[in-house]
Order: C-alpha cells, then sequence, then structure tokens
C-alpha cells in the first residue's frame, strides 16, 4: 500500500477550526452619526459610513469564504478516507488493483455582494451666516457617535487580526498534516486568506484613525466658534443702544456704544465663519476616503488564480496589458458600486467623478492635491525614474514608464489620430486598441473618437485647498479653431478634404 500523504484525522480537525477562524468578525453594521447637522458633519458622515460599511461588507463576505475553505479541507480529508478504504478493498479482492484518483473538493458557488463606493465628500452649500454656523455647530449631538464608530471599527481589526493568526495557524498545521502538491496548495491559500484578513484589519484600524481625526476637526471648529447665545446677547444689547440712540432726547449719545456693538457682531460672524472654512477644508483629506480597499481571495473568483482556487496571482495585470476606460461621472459624481470579487475602484483628485481601477495603475500613489509627488527611485535594472501626475493637481502620481505606448501632450492639447485620452485633462493619450470599455461603463465619453482635453468634461477639482465654498468648477468648453461638432454631439478635427480645403466632420475625412 502507498504511504499515506495526509493525516485525514488531524486535517479534519484543521478544517473545524479554519471553518471557525472568522466567526468572530461578524458585525452587524457600523453606524456613522453626523456630529451636526451642517454641510461639512453630513457628507463626511457619508463618506465614513460608505467606508465603514465597505469594510464590514468585505468581511461578511470573507467569512462565508473562510467557511467554504474549511469545508473544502473537511471534503478533501474525507475524500481521502474514501480513497483508501477503496483501495484497501481492492487491494483484498483482486490482490493489487488501485483505485481510480481522488476528485478535487467542489469549489461552493459564493454569492457577491455590492460594496459601496467610498467617494470624497460632496460638501452642500454652506450655511448663510456666523450665527447660522453656531446654530448647526452647538446645535448637534457632538462627536459622541463618530467616537462609538471608531471604537467599532477598532474592535473589529481586532476581530480580524485575531481570524488572521488563526488562519496562519491552520496553514502550517494542513502543510505539516498533508504533504502533498494538493496540501502545499490548500496550506497556500488559507495562508493568503490569513494574509488578507491581517491587511484588512489595518484597513479597519485605519478606517478608525478617520472617524477620531473627523471627530477631532468638529470638536475643534465647535470650541472656537461661538455659540447662538453669544449672538443672541449681542444682537439683543445691539437693538437696545440702536433704540436709546434713536431717541431725540439722548441727541445721539449711544452712536459709539451702537458702533462698538456692531464691530462686535461682526467680529462673531468672521470668527464663526473663519471656523467654518478651516473645518471645510478638513473634508478635502484623502484620508477620509482611505486607500482601495481589497476584495478577499475566493474560490473559482477570475481574480484568485487561474486554478480557480483562489490562487492569488502576483500581477493578474502587468504592463502593456489593455486598460479598461476610466468612469468618467464629472464633477461630484458618484462612481460604480464598488465589486466584492475583483478590482474596484478609486477616485483621482477629490470630487472629479474621474474613477481608474487601480489594479491597472499597480504603483499608483495618492497625495494631498498640490502635495510634491514621491521621490525618484530606481528600477531594478538601476534605471532612474521620476513620478508624474495624472491630472495635474489631482495628487495621483504614477511613475514616468506607467504608460509605455502613450503620447503625453500638455492638458488642453489635441492628441494624435487612433488615440483617446486617458483622464480628462491628463494630456496622456493612449492608443485606441490599448483601452476596452467597462462592463459597467460599455460606452464611456469619446468612445470611438478622437477629442481634444480641452472639450472633454472638466476635472472638477480645485488645484488650491480653497475655503471648500469657492471651488466650482468651470464648465465652459474652449474648442480649439476649425473643430466642429454634429448634431449628435459628436466632434471632429479640422482635416484637408480631396479639394484641399480645410475644415471638419464633413465629406472627404479619413476615418479615424
Amino acid at each position: 500500500m502507498a504511504k499515506l500523504e495526509i493525516d485525514t484525522a488531524a486535517v479534519t480537525q484543521t478544517a473545524a477550526s479554519v471553518a471557525a477562524a472568522a466567526s468572530s468578525t461578524s458585525s452587524t453594521g457600523v453606524s456613522v452619526a453626523p456630529a451636526a447637522a451642517d454641510p461639512v458633519s453630513t457628507a463626511v458622515a457619508q463618506t465614513l459610513q460608505a467606508r465603514c460599511s465597505a469594510i464590514t461588507g468585505f468581511s461578511t463576505y470573507a467569512e462565508a469564504i473562510t467557511g467554504a475553505r474549511g469545508a473544502m479541507l473537511t471534503s478533501s480529508a474525507a475524500t481521502h478516507d474514501e480513497q483508501e478504504q477503496s483501495n484497501a478493498a481492492s487491494l483484498r479482492g483482486s490482490g493489487g488493483g488501485e483505485a481510480g484518483p481522488i476528485s478535487a473538493p467542489s469549489v461552493p458557488n459564493l454569492p457577491v455582494p455590492m460594496i459601496p463606493t467610498v467617494s470624497a465628500p460632496q460638501l452642500g452649500p454652506p450655511p448663510t451666516n456666523g450665527k447660522d454656523i453656531a446654530t448647526l455647530l452647538h446645535g448637534g449631538p457632538g462627536p459622541a457617535g463618530l467616537h462609538s464608530a471608531a471604537d467599532q471599527m477598532r474592535s473589529h481589526a481586532s476581530a480580524l487580526q485575531d481570524a488572521a493568526r488563526q488562519l496562519q495557524s491552520g496553514s502550517a498545521a494542513v502543510h505539516t498534516d498533508w504533504q502533498s502538491d494538493a496540501g502545499d496548495k490548500a496550506a497556500q491559500r488559507i495562508q493568503e486568506l490569513s494574509q488578507w484578513y491581517e491587511r484588512h484589519g489595518e484597513a479597519a484600524t485605519t478606517a478608525a484613525s478617520a472617524l477620531e481625526s473627523h471627530a477631532d476637526s468638529y470638536s475643534r471648529a465647535r470650541a472656537n466658534t461661538p455659540t447662538p447665545e453669544q449672538f443672541t446677547d449681542t444682537e439683543n444689547r445691539l437693538k437696545q443702544a440702536a433704540a436709546a440712540n434713536a431717541n431725540p432726547a439722548n441727541l445721539g449719545r449711544y452712536a459709539p456704544v451702537v458702533a462698538a456693538l456692531q464691530t462686535e457682531l461682526g467680529g462673531l460672524h468672521a470668527k464663526a465663519t473663519a471656523q467654518y472654512a478651516d473645518y471645510a477644508r478638513s473634508a478635502g483629506s484623502p484620508s477620509l476616503v482611505g486607500p482601495p480597499l481589497e476584495p478577499p481571495p475566493r474560490p473559482g473568483s477570475p481574480f484568485a488564480g487561474q486554478d480557480g482556487h483562489g490562487n492569488v496571482d502576483p500581477a493578474a495585470w502587468k504592463k502593456g496589458d489593455k486598460r479598461h476606460y476610466p468612469i468618467v461621472r464629472g464633477p461630484n459624481g458618484l462612481g460604480p458600486s464598488q465589486p466584492a470579487d475583483g478590482p474596484g475602484w478609486v477616485e483621482i483628485g477629490p470630487r472629479s467623478g474621474n474613477f481608474v481601477r487601480p489594479d491597472e495603475l499597480p504603483n499608483l500613489t495618492i497625495k494631498n492635491p498640490g502635495d510634491l509627488g514621491p521621490p525618484p527611485f530606481s528600477d531594478a535594472n538601476g534605471n532612474r525614474h521620476g513620478w508624474m501626475e495624472l491630472v495635474p493637481g489631482s495628487g495621483a502620481w504614477v511613475p514616468d514608464d506607467e504608460f509605455p505606448n502613450a503620447q503625453i501632450k500638455p492638458p488642453g492639447a489635441l492628441g494624435p489620430f487612433g488615440h483617446e485620452e486617458y483622464l480628462p485633462g491628463s494630456g496622456i493619450w493612449l492608443p485606441r486598441e490599448d483601452l476596452i470599455p467597462d462592463p459597467r461603463d460599455p460606452s464611456p465619453p469619446g468612445y470611438g473618437q478622437t477629442m481634444p482635453a480641452s472639450f472633454t468634461q472638466p476635472a472638477g477639482f480645485a488645484t488650491s485647498a480653497g475655503d471648500g465654498w469657492g471651488d466650482e468648477t468651470e464648465a465652459e468648453m474652449e474648442v480649439p479653431f476649425g473643430w466642429v461638432q454634429d448634431w449628435t454631439g459628436k466632434w471632429s478635427p479640422p482635416i484637408h478634404d480631396p479639394g484641399g480645403a480645410m475644415g471638419g466632420g464633413g465629406g472627404g475625412r479619413a476615418p479615424i
């Protein structure tokens, strides 16, 4: 009889431990309550709520995956036992025959949840005066709800890290108790899941820090903003002084008092407005959105290795492969729902409405708009490289060799025929055959035509910090000389027709 390669009893015991590893990571959801009813507090709370919901949504999905991995281990051990019994029966009956090879465990069909997109806060119109600001900031429930959500996220992060350690132990046990190629693969799958739990726990911790940071920003704004009672008291004293000064018997003697109280009231409004401007600026911090979340490696996922059993390829996308068109929603537009079983989306520039797949920009680095890019670096061959900003002012940087087939033009310049601009206003023109529509956006803007960046949709984000109120994007489009637009809205560049006339869109135009 062949030497046993698996201790089925030990593997079955490990399978139970693996299946239960994520039992404490279940979450009924984290509720993020805005600290006040003002536009900044409500918008930031919506962003943080989406972020927490995305994290707990991935955790719930990962719990199902972890249970499925445990079930697959149990199935493998049981199948090996059946194989051994079949082999033994065959040997007793015929003196040396052997049953056929065992089959791999079936891959469970897990439903894929929809994960909310985490977009930058979209601020509504600000309060019209300082007293309204004071009423909103001082009249809200305060930061207690934010701190409570942060505590829940830290507790969740701890549970995720515990799951990672338990799965790490399970992977080591499988490697010891199931010594074969199949056992090595099973141990590797569990190890990958363990590593994902560790990274996901870090994402939960980072989200907790973002909640606490916003709570601090709110508390600072409220503490430095005059109270509604201060406004009311000053207004009442001003009314009394004005009434006394209007009395002819007083001969205007209260005019200095009126002037002083007017100055005092104006100062209260100015202080409240300035504090709220600082608070609004804090809503532009990239830390509120955080880095893109990573879906868990699942059995049978096209992003989980070529064998379909969760093996995460080092790079499913590699430089030189086709890229998907970005999804362009326009300024303040919402991106697509984040898929749970594959690459998600990251917004290029706060509130730009332009979303790309981060797996196709593996070295993407997000910084604050206006900050300097990352320092130069050397590749594996010792070649020095710098960085380029995807769209000026976006804070999204990639290595300067990220687009080897691109033609780089100044933003707003006309690109070459047969090319598409990767992002509005980027000046990065890629050969059309290098771009493919995404299934969630089958007809991207400009698909099938060459357009200059100056009349694609504007980038939609401020290139300066601003005060949070006056950074509206200009909607006008600068149309280069000679370009014409037909009744469908399609633009055509100037061309020479066979007769030598300059024009656009009419007869004699070579197909693009």
